[in-house]
């Protein structure tokens, strides 16, 4: 299978023609493409998480309200207050951007999650998911890294 780098490489070489490694490589509409570009985007900014444990703290929070609401002002000194807050008390909580905010999401997203030292477990349109363990008292708990490499 191809690597998540390897397959934005090749939509980026031959986006737009209609040639036959192209539709034997990538069989996905061009809004799947975007996403496997995004997904490299999120392994960025949640280097200490592993796919899989996105994958569950995204299940897991998909029953959650957004708990912090972003505005036209965007990232301000309070909104990072209240998120640090939220983190603080939930460990996994949802962020929703409103469309009054001009801003790119993408930057947004990197402006919290390096103000708060939390991960940034998924994007779904609007809505981020951000994760960030309670060091006294952790609520969830994730598959280890370094014991699946042992195992293995």
């Amino acid at each position: 299978m191809y690597s998540t780098a390897a397959l934005c490489s090749i939509m980026q070489l031959i986006k737009g023609k209609k040639h036959k490694t192209y539709n034997q490589i990538i069989t996905h509409p061009p809004e799947r493409q975007q996403r496997f570009c995004m997904e490299g985007w999120l392994q960025q900014l949640s280097p200490k998480l592993t796919g899989k444990n996105r994958g569950t703290l995204r299940s897991l929070a998909h029953h959650l309200q957004p708990v912090v609401i972003v505005g036209q002002n965007g990232p301000t000194d309070a909104l990072i207050a209240q998120v640090e807050r939220a983190l603080t008390d939930h460990e996994l909580i949802k962020v929703k951007v409103l469309k009054t905010y001009e801003g790119d999401i993408k930057e947004l997203a990197k402006i919290i999650v390096k103000s708060t030292d939390s991960q940034l477990a998924g994007k779904v349109g609007h809505i981020l998911i951000l994760y960030r363990e309670n060091p006294d008292n952790p609520q969830i708990q994730l598959a280890d890294n370094n014991a699946a490499k042992q195992q293995n």
